[in-house]
């Protein structure tokens, strides 16, 4: 019987892993031309799936990640390696990744994370190379070609791309939305049209309604489990003449790194845990610290004028550093 018991659960096994694999890539496929402009199918999220045992390389496939930094480091790549989710401020550090088997060497973007990681206590940390690689999105290639990103842009003219701050599926974000929307409208003035690149989830609970009833046009790069996703947002910021947002994220330092002004409309943010198993709560500490990073964005980004200045190259070299495989 427990023989039984033993085959009955390596089968189940077997059988949840192919399931698995199907779903997975029967997205991957459909999806494989699906653009930024067909939300409805890039909001439709899908796990992850790998057969790999490598430490880490479920969370390194978030965003395209892994593939963007393969492309970049090429033969140099480890791939006994852990792939920074996105730009962390506050001085965080992913715990949930540190339960991994240890790694040889951990890839973020610039000297911030890279004396963040390094002066980290953590027992899982010591002996692990940390290198600073740049902004992933500068090793993906376009998803679509020039001749159809020129079409794009002679269609829609001088384009203003949109960020707003979005939740996840551990925490929800509470910010004054008219007064963004206010900001938006008098940014817009200058410009044909405006793209609003939403967050998948945000789609899902019917945001994208928000923006379309004010005239502009939403995209999405995808759920953060499509490994496209970084291929059509780096169309998305090239077609742009001008970013803006209202928090600072890891799209700032993609948007100055592919040569587009950015704004950074300043909102007080207020954050809730609701998914607790998952996510922890940002202490008093963080708290203050990522307060400070975002009064500190905002006197460096608080132009609307399309142009990128020194004091905004230096500190997003400092943050996303640069590419030193291109």
């Amino acid at each position: 019987m427990i023989i039984q018991k033993i085959k009955t659960t390596k089968l189940y096994y077997i059988l949840s892993i192919i399931k698995a694999g199907i779903y997975y890539y029967y997205y991957y496929l459909r999806n494989k031309k699906v653009s930024y402009f067909d939300y409805n199918q890039l909001s439709k999220s899908y796990p992850v799936f790998s057969l790999s045992r490598n430490p880490g390389v479920i969370g390194n496939k978030c965003y395209g990640n892994l593939w963007a930094v393969k492309n970049g480091l090429s033969s140099k790549f480890n791939k006994n390696c852990i792939i920074e989710h996105g730009l962390y401020f506050g001085e965080y550090v992913l715990l949930d990744d540190l339960k991994l088997k240890k790694p040889e060497v951990i890839y973020t973007y610039g000297n911030y994370r890279k004396n963040v990681l390094e002066n980290c206590d953590h027992e899982f940390l010591k002996g692990v190379r940390i290198e600073a690689i740049g902004p992933y999105i500068n090793y993906a290639s376009n998803f679509s070609n020039s001749k159809v990103l020129e079409k794009i842009k002679k269609k829609y003219g001088k384009i203003l791309l949109v960020f707003p701050t979005h939740a996840s599926p551990e925490v929800d974000l509470n910010y004054k939305e008219n007064d963004f929307f206010e900001k938006i409208g008098e940014v817009a003035k200058d410009y044909d049209k405006v793209f609003v690149s939403l967050f998948w989830l945000d789609i899902i609970k019917g945001k994208h309604l928000l923006y379309e009833k004010l005239g502009y046009k939403v995209v999405t790069a995808g759920s953060r489990n499509d490994p496209r996703f970084l291929n059509r947002l780096k169309d998305l910021i090239e077609i742009s003449t001008m970013t803006m947002s209202n928090d600072i994220g890891t799209h700032i330092g993609y948007c100055i790194s592919l040569n587009k002004p950015h704004y950074y409309f300043y909102q007080k943010i207020e954050t809730k845990i609701v998914q607790p198993v998952f996510c922890e709560d940002i202490d008093s500490n963080r708290k203050v610290l990522i307060e400070k990073e975002r009064t500190m964005f905002s006197e460096i980004f608080y132009s609307k004028n399309p142009m990128i200045t020194d004091d905004q190259m230096k500190l997003v070299e400092h943050y996303w550093g640069k590419n030193i495989y291109i």
